[in-house]
């Protein structure tokens, strides 16, 4: 697969999706606002958010970070991100 830049970064959490976007070499990083699922914001206005972000900064790639342990414990963790992947 071909890596494209500038590249957008979300840090997955049930609750909160950190963003951070590349420089258009993919050397420096620069965090961008959290977003998050409220009682009012579900996974889909989440999806529709960081689309919108991506488009803003012109990303050429998404990138979706993985537990870098693979134990038992991050088993569900790493299904929760396949299925968010997927969406």
């Amino acid at each position: 697969m071909e890596v494209t830049y500038p590249i957008l970064a979300i840090d997955y959490g049930d609750k909160h999706f950190g963003l951070a976007v590349s420089d258009t070499k993919g050397i420096l990083a620069q965090p961008l606002d959290t977003v998050s699922i409220s009682q009012n914001r579900d996974i889909n206005d989440v999806i529709k958010d960081i689309l919108d972000v991506a488009e803003e900064q012109k990303a050429k790639t998404i990138l979706v970070g993985m537990p870098q342990e693979f134990r038992d414990q991050h088993k569900k963790t790493i299904n929760k991100i396949f299925n968010f992947i997927s969406r």
